[in-house]
């Protein structure tokens, strides 16, 4: 993995994140002895760009979507959803989402809205993407937009 930071150029993975990934269960074991990852590979920047649900709902449904193949129309509609979920839920930043990841999701209820794709595979996946979120936020770093799940569990 690399990371970009607007006053230092790109570096590979620190040494302290391999680590904690590597002692994560169920993760590959990372290594320092390959080659840096390219910026484009896994996209983090040192400023956050999830302050609100909208926005941490733009970043994970893409992951969501690459991991169980969803359809672009439903695509669409899991977006929609996830912000409800989000907002409804008060997971509205990157360090309230990264929380979760070892934490129960809330039964949302919805007046009207029901969150027909907000099922129990989803909210697992809310879960692991969430941990990696806390991973970066430990190196004070965030994921940002057009990070992809295989760049993450890589």
């Amino acid at each position: 993995m690399a990371v970009t930071d607007p006053a230092t150029p790109a570096v590979g993975i620190s040494q302290n994140l391999i680590n904690q990934i590597n002692g994560v269960a169920n993760l590959p074991v990372l290594s320092t002895a390959t080659t840096p990852v390219t910026p484009a590979s896994i996209d983090m920047t040192a400023n956050s760009t999830c302050k609100t649900a909208e926005e941490l709902a733009i970043l994970v449904t893409p992951l969501l979507t690459e991991k169980f193949r969803f359809k672009e129309d439903a695509e669409k509609e899991l977006l929609r959803q996830a912000q409800l979920f989000f907002e409804k839920s008060g997971v509205t930043n990157d360090s309230l989402y990264a929380y979760m990841a070892t934490q129960a999701w809330p039964m949302v209820k919805t007046v009207g809205e029901p969150l027909t794709l907000i099922i129990h595979p989803i909210t697992a996946l809310l879960s692991e993407i969430a941990g990696y979120v806390g991973l970066a936020l430990n190196e004070n770093y965030h994921l940002e937009e057009g990070v992809t799940y295989n760049s993450l569990s890589n």
